[in-house]
């Protein structure tokens, strides 16, 4: 689904670069309970993972890159483009590294020589930020449960509830595409609408600012 842009090769790192947009909502979810039950009548469950996310930004800057572990994947080292577009929607213009070896990526079941490499990729690429002037700005951690479900007009439409800690629970509804003109964003925006409907919850719960804004309000 993901369009190859770039490979970047150096001695520890590899880095495989994608740029998709991402048209997505996120919402505070008060009853999770419930929430997840009204997502099982009409989604695929995919299962549990845990995230750490380590934001990076240069002093005096809006601008960023995340660097993230997730359970089961490569890490990964994102940096977007916000824009919010009307009915509280984002339009993210995404450009996403995988972290690692070549042969990590496409192991499905790492070995020990490949985790040992991909902590020294990792250890690497933080040297670069630091060299090029960025510092840690956030830290977060985030449980989350997936489903995927299709429609007619878009055939994967990720769902995920989380908890991030010291904030509580969201539900990210979410939608990659390799286009961003007119007809399909509508189409998207409406399809969000619609998919946080069935998950029971209000368009007041929509949430725009960014993780780290809220994390950095909390401090």
């Amino acid at each position: 689904m993901q369009t190859l842009y770039h490979i970047w090769k150096k001695k520890y790192i590899r880095c495989i670069i994608f740029f998709m947009y991402e048209i997505e909502l996120k919402a505070w979810v008060d009853d999770v309970s419930a929430t997840e039950e009204k997502i099982n009548h009409f989604a695929k469950y995919i299962g549990l993972t845990e995230k750490h996310d380590t934001y990076w930004r240069i002093k005096e800057s809006e601008n960023g890159i995340r660097i993230r572990q997730e359970t089961g994947k490569p890490i990964t080292a994102t940096w977007k483009q916000k824009n919010l577009l009307q009915n509280e929607i984002e339009l993210n213009t995404e450009r996403e590294f995988i972290i690692g070896s070549t042969d990590f990526v496409n192991d499905t079941i790492p070995n020990e020589k490949n985790a040992e490499a991909l902590k020294n990729s990792l250890a690497n690429f933080e040297d670069f930020l630091k060299l090029s002037g960025f510092e840690i700005h956030l830290q977060k951690y985030k449980s989350t449960k997936t489903w995927h479900h299709k429609t007619d007009e878009f055939n994967l439409i990720t769902i995920e509830i989380s908890y991030v800690e010291t904030l509580g629970y969201f539900i990210e509804i979410e939608i990659l595409s390799e286009k961003n003109d007119d007809k399909t964003v509508t189409k998207a925006q409406n399809c969000l609408h619609e998919t946080l409907q069935k998950c029971g919850i209000s368009k007041e719960r929509i949430e725009t600012r960014y993780y780290w804004q809220l994390l950095k309000e909390e401090k």
